[in-house]
């Protein structure tokens, strides 16, 4: 087995296999470690008596990586919406409670009012009934 990239030799391994009529070589790689490219995997056959064949596969690597800049982008984007959502839903709360608050101070204060005229109405009836 051998492994070149576009202008170097990468892997090299001999290894015997016996095959009477026919066999199907899945080979794990797992000794080495491919970064982005294109490569070419050579398979040398060599046969009884001097009959030698050759295989070749070209194949491509590509490793998916997030750039630093873009991981960055989204993390503060991220944090900007969430601190968006955590303010427009605390605010909220704050509003109600504060409008809760406001109305309360209404209706005491509109009660009072009502209570005043009420007397005033009352006193008022009284002093033409005498």
């Amino acid at each position: 087995f051998i492994i070149l990239n576009e202008s170097d030799e990468i892997y090299h391994k001999n290894s015997q296999i016996i095959v009477e009529t026919e066999n199907v070589v899945i080979r794990e790689f797992k000794d080495i470690e491919l970064g982005n490219g294109n490569y070419t995997l050579v398979l040398k056959v060599f046969y009884s008596g001097a009959v030698e064949t050759e295989f070749s596969q070209k194949f491509e690597v590509r490793i998916f990586k997030i750039p630093l800049e873009i991981f960055i982008l989204v993390g503060v984007a991220g944090a900007v919406i969430l601190l968006f959502f955590i303010t427009k839903f605390n605010l909220k709360k704050i509003f109600h409670r504060k409008f809760d608050m406001f109305t309360k101070d209404i209706g005491q204060a509109i009660k009072k009012v009502g209570r005043k005229i009420n007397d005033q109405i009352h006193e008022l009836k009284c002093k033409f009934r005498k």
